[in-house]
């Protein structure tokens, strides 16, 4: 029986943790450009000291990003996978930061909501929950952990207007970069079918009802795009 709570993933990211980092990149269009106006963004508006949450921190990409934009940022990612939190662990020891960044072992629910956070970042999780109610209280979730007017940076596969058209150039991108038709449909089959894309106006209220303002987008990759919302 399956006893995840009504807002956890839906998505098995233990599997193949290993290998993420080489995965999402040839997978997901301007994954490093993703990360970096993120980064961009945050340092924008916050404070040289700032505390920032990573909801679905995974192998530690975004926290390691951020450590550099913020050197004095202190970070807390969070994300049920323990293979993905071993390997953030590592990554972020590593690169010496460590000292700066809490590591969650579950959702953003678990992280305690006192003193709260300046900055939150959701990135490339919300198109796997695909119930309203668990993207409504996770959103509601990040929310109750911000302090008024902090800035909530979301990326999510993205779907809006003629959007066969982005799919067509989103699996053309990775023939172009070697990969055979037929194996480019045969990893993008599964994982279409597990996601749900979200639309601006889809956004826009499930984030007005957790709390935030309207979004502005920042980044659109084809089917992928980023963007910033504050807390009210």
């Amino acid at each position: 029986m399956d006893q995840r709570l009504p807002n956890s993933i839906q998505h098995d990211f233990t599997a193949g943790a290993g290998d993420y980092e080489r995965r999402i990149r040839t997978l997901v269009p301007g994954y490093d450009t993703l990360h970096e106006l993120s980064a961009a963004v945050l340092r924008a508006q916050l404070p040289d000291e700032a505390r920032v949450l990573c909801v679905g921190a995974g192998t530690g990409e975004e926290l390691a990003r951020l450590a550099v934009a913020g050197p004095r940022w202190r970070l807390t990612g969070a994300d049920p996978s323990a293979d993905m939190l071993a390997q953030a662990r590592t990554r972020l020891q590593q690169a010496g930061v460590l000292e700066r960044v809490e590591l969650v072992a579950g959702e953003a629910d678990i992280v305690p909501a006192a003193p709260p956070f300046d900055a939150a970042t959701l990135i490339l999780v919300l198109h796997f929950i695909k119930d309203d109610a668990a993207r409504a209280a996770l959103l509601g979730a990040i929310a109750a952990r911000l302090a008024p007017g902090a800035p909530l940076l979301l990326a999510s596969l993205y779907r809006q207007g003629d959007a066969d058209t982005l799919l067509d150039a989103w699996k053309a991108l990775q023939m172009l970069a070697g990969l055979p038709r037929e194996a480019v449909e045969e990893r993008m089959a599964p994982r279409l079918a597990e996601a749900r894309p979200v639309g601006d106006d889809e956004l826009a209220q499930l984030l007005a009802v957790a709390g935030f303002g309207p979004p502005t987008r920042y980044f659109q990759g084809l089917m992928m795009a980023g963007w910033v919302a504050r807390r009210r």
